[in-house]
């Protein structure tokens, strides 16, 4: 009796110390789940796809596909993405088969890789995309800046 009081307080301690320890160490962070997807799926994709006309100098719609925090940005149609909704996300619409426009222009992406992007937008939390539009100068606004000055020099 007193070996089995004495398992049932060990077992107590180590009970109570788990709850202290993940307590402390607070939720589990579903952002870090989204980011492996974009490393793991969805930015392959992009560079495979997406990023020879979108990124650098060409950047097609003032939107850089090239970087997990430009897709943030957007571009010149407004958010590539809404946050945790992929269904109203614009860069998502146009990669379906009926995508008007359709991208890319002259193939459809394979479902696997539609549902990798759709899984990386519905982890988004409004304040990824929130960080990624609060940059100081953001490359997609600076790129069409830079443009617009340069036509007011003639």
């Amino acid at each position: 009796m007193r070996v089995e009081l004495r398992k049932a307080k060990v077992v107590g301690w180590f009970v109570g110390a788990l709850s202290v320890i993940l307590t402390l160490a607070g939720p589990l962070p579903t952002a870090r789940a989204a980011d492996a997807v974009y490393e793991r799926q969805v930015r392959p994709m992009m560079a495979a796809n997406c990023v020879r006309c979108h990124s650098g100098r060409k950047n097609k719609g003032g939107l850089d596909l090239s970087t997990r925090e430009k897709i943030l940005l957007g571009g010149d149609s407004g958010p590539a993405v809404t946050a945790g909704k992929p269904k109203q996300s614009l860069l998502l619409e146009v990669l379906l088969p009926k995508g008007k426009p359709h991208m890319p222009p002259k193939k459809q992406l394979r479902p696997v890789e539609i549902a990798s992007l759709s899984k990386w937008i519905e982890g988004l939390k409004a304040a990824d995309v929130a960080q990624a539009g609060n940059q100081k100068n953001p490359p997609n606004k600076r790129r069409k800046r830079e443009k617009d000055d340069d036509d007011d020099d003639d």
